[in-house]
């Protein structure tokens, strides 16, 4: 009996650490798009999710479009046009009012991710591959006061992966096919590679 209480005691000890060591992960996650440094996520006063590189690689995602969509307050119009732009709305917002950084630098992608480096409208940014991203911080309300007007729905800053002296690859093709004869089926495909010193991404 004696026995048997110890091991109580001792799987309670265990869940009650286990259950610690998860709590604080989740605390010490550092977020830099609220005051453009580094701060404690829990210390932010603005309703921020923050996807890891773990969480893109556990979950099917092809492209930023499609890892977003996944945070509460977020949509994305899957109808997307005929070079694949994505508009991305936060809390009912038009897709307009969607800043999009990367690591903090603004792009000019007018609200839409694109899983290629072309678009329906203008386009002078660059949207990473999931392959080369480290975490995707959104930010879901007005951030106006910090990044300017096109920032009052909300905020979507791509943190890239620092690390890249490894070699590595991604290849992604994507085909859309239309029920109606009268619309235009849709192909796309990407392929990312880095040796180390340089990378290089290809997009049709």
């Amino acid at each position: 009996m004696k026995m048997c209480q110890k091991n109580i005691y001792f799987l309670l000890f265990l869940s009650v650490f286990s259950n610690a060591e998860m709590q604080e992960y989740q605390l010490n996650k550092s977020i830099v798009s609220t005051s453009k440094s580094s701060q404690e996520l829990k210390d932010t006063p603005a309703s921020i999710s923050v996807i890891t590189k773990e969480q893109l690689e556990a979950k099917p995602v092809n492209d930023i479009g499609q890892a977003v969509s996944l945070v509460p307050g977020v949509s994305i119009d899957m109808d997307r046009g005929q070079n694949g732009a994505y508009p991305i709305s936060i809390r009912g917002m038009p897709a307009g009012y969607t800043l999009i950084l990367i690591d903090g630098k603004r792009q000019d992608v007018s609200a839409g991710a694109f899983p290629n480096a072309y678009s329906d409208w203008i386009f002078s940014g660059f949207l990473p591959p999931v392959a080369m991203i480290e975490r995707i911080e959104v930010i879901r309300g007005p951030m106006s006061t910090l990044y300017g007007s096109d920032a009052i729905g909300g905020v979507i800053n791509i943190i890239t992966k620092k690390n890249l002296q490894e070699w590595g690859s991604s290849f992604l093709v994507e085909t859309t096919i239309e029920e109606q004869k009268y619309f235009g089926n849709i192909y796309s495909g990407n392929f990312y590679a880095r040796n180390g010193m340089v990378s290089r991404i290809c997009a049709l």
